[in-house]
């Protein structure tokens, strides 16, 4: 049954080096889980001999990103610890998690996005609606791939091949940082928009993950349900795919929040698959007793810019939109309740155009 209903940080910013380099593992098992991925290392205390330089301008947020990324395995990546923006701590305890862990939140960004960018801007944006601090990982995408599909060409979401060997290393590495000690298990959380959205889902559905949220924005799948809008020659096997798409994530784990944002005319990410999508998620959520599929469909008035204008003219820019919301971050860093009564999709539809203000009588 489908419900319908209306819808009426500082950053604290400091480098995420691990203390001895790259860390290395067997690959394709889990006996290298003993060895965790490096996340958080406390700045250094200042030394006391010798002149200290002091700034010339106050430092850029999120310096965190001129540092080389981190490695686990092939997994390549880069962290930061996101504080809200009315915190006002600022002395080196800040970085000292608390008693539970600091919940953590994986990013996928799209094919255009990369860890540096997302730690520049989304990071900087994330913490004027954070809660509270949570540790936020950036992973890089794995070289010519679709995050986890072995085509990186634009038509490469439909006519590559799955690439579950790599989805198997990005879970390991994520059950490695879950099990960190300066990380809450029961608030683990990933999230991702457009191809990262893909990968996100992905990784949720993984037999390994055990994610408490998930965050998708402009979602699509591996392939298609129909060829509808695809070239002659990019059909081959793209329902198929989708299908067996639909299947991993019929496994998944469930959760206590997984929220699902689309643009009702994005002309990038076919909305008719994203109801598939969240239909399936939902449909293991009520197996589970797990809380409801929550999926918003946006109005053009809601996207981040005008439909139609030229940062917006696919209608595929709402990443804000998606993510950058009190609400939206409050629910992903809750440890939630499980089991759940509730247990039905709810689909929030898009906002009704706003109507002009009355004419005044003459």
């Amino acid at each position: 049954r489908i419900h319908i209903h209306t819808r009426g940080g500082v950053v604290s910013e400091f480098a995420a080096m691990a203390t001895s380099g790259t860390a290395t593992g067997p690959t394709g098992s889990m006996s290298g889980l003993a060895e965790a991925a490096p996340l958080i290392q406390q700045p250094p205390a200042a030394s006391g001999g010798g002149r200290q330089r002091a700034p010339a301008a106050p430092l850029p947020p999120l310096l965190a990103i001129s540092h080389p990324p981190l490695r686990w395995r092939n997994v390549e990546y880069k962290a930061a610890l996101v504080q809200p923006i009315n915190a006002t701590a600022t002395s080196s305890s800040q970085f000292s998690p608390p008693a539970g862990g600091w919940p953590l939140v994986i990013y996928f960004a799209g094919l255009g996005g990369t860890p540096d960018s997302v730690l520049s801007s989304l990071a900087s944006d994330w913490a004027s609606v954070a809660p509270e601090p949570f540790v936020l990982v950036v992973p890089n995408r794995p070289a010519s791939h679709w995050w986890f599909i072995d085509d990186s060409s634009y038509w490469g979401f439909a006519q590559g091949n799955f690439a579950s060997q790599i989805l198997d290393h990005f879970a390991e590495w994520s059950v490695s940082l879950s099990s960190l000690p300066e990380i809450d298990r029961s608030r683990t959380a990933v999230m991702g928009y457009s191809g990262g959205a893909y990968a996100a889902l992905e990784l949720f559905s993984h037999p390994l993950s055990h994610f408490s949220a998930l965050g998708v924005g402009a979602g699509h799948g591996h392939g298609q349900s129909d060829i509808g809008g695809l070239p002659a020659k990019r059909t081959h096997g793209a329902v198929e795919k989708f299908g067996a798409f639909l299947l991993r994530m019929r496994g998944h784990n469930g959760a206590s929040h997984i929220e699902l944002t689309h643009a009702e005319h994005d002309q990038c990410c076919r909305v008719k698959d994203v109801r598939l999508i969240a239909s399936t998620l939902d449909q293991r959520q009520r197996e589970l007793g797990l809380p409801f599929v929550h999926l918003r469909i946006l109005s053009g008035e809601e996207l981040d810019f005008q439909p139609g204008s030229k940062r917006n003219r696919s209608q595929h820019s709402y990443c804000n939109a998606s993510f950058l919301r009190a609400d939206f971050m409050k629910r992903l860093l809750s440890r939630g309740s499980r089991p759940h009564t509730v247990t039905q999709l709810h689909i929030e539809q898009p906002l009704p155009p706003r109507s002009p203000p009355p004419r005044r009588p003459p």
